[in-house]
């Protein structure tokens, strides 16, 4: 079987959990589309509730985890998608389509911002990391269910997105925290 045929095959097996049932579209929509916000809140709450940490190591925190999140998908994903338009499933086939969307499928916007994010999380507590991941994961695959995104699109996502948010946790948020300019701001 090539690539191709296993992604439409996959799709199409996710895809068969929506449309059927009210409560399951609701559960797939709301991990899809809210379960996210709750991932961004969860992290900001986490931060908020280290007493060791000063606000400048909060913020700092905060936005360096947001940073990889936003390089991976508008730095990497809005480029791909740019060059390399793949249409959503619902454009292809007949599917049991759950969301509404308009930009091109390929890679996922969701995986390429949520898995550079997770990445993020984990360089700062690995057991949090984890369940980020796993909640990423959901999301993603809700994705897929609610037949706006190929499994194809959501692996190049999560790839790309783990690839920059190790990146940016080795190299960039290190370079901005030795700056005199970090250094320099007094909160």
């Amino acid at each position: 079987m090539n690539f191709g045929s296993w992604d439409i095959t996959l799709f199409f097996a996710l895809n068969s959990l929506a449309g059927h049932n009210p409560l399951t579209n609701a559960v797939i929509v709301g991990i899809a589309s809210y379960l996210p916000y709750m991932l961004v809140a969860g992290f900001a709450l986490y931060l908020l509730s280290q007493q060791l940490l000063s606000i400048k190591q909060k913020l700092f925190a905060f936005s360096s985890v947001l940073l990889g999140a936003l390089i991976a998908r508008i730095g990497i994903g809005s480029p791909i998608r740019y060059f390399f338009p793949r249409p959503r499933p619902f454009l292809s086939y007949q599917v049991h389509q759950l969301i509404q969307e308009h930009a091109p499928s390929f890679p996922s916007g969701h995986a390429l911002f949520f898995f550079a994010f997770s990445t993020g999380v984990y360089f700062m507590n690995k057991k949090l990391g984890v369940l980020f991941y796993v909640l990423s994961t959901f999301v993603v695959l809700a994705r897929v269910a609610a037949g706006i995104h190929y499994p194809s699109d959501i692996i190049a996502g999560a790839v790309l997105g783990i690839a920059c948010g190790w990146f940016v946790a080795q190299y960039v948020s290190p370079a901005i925290e030795r700056s005199v300019w970090w250094r320099g701001i007094v909160l």
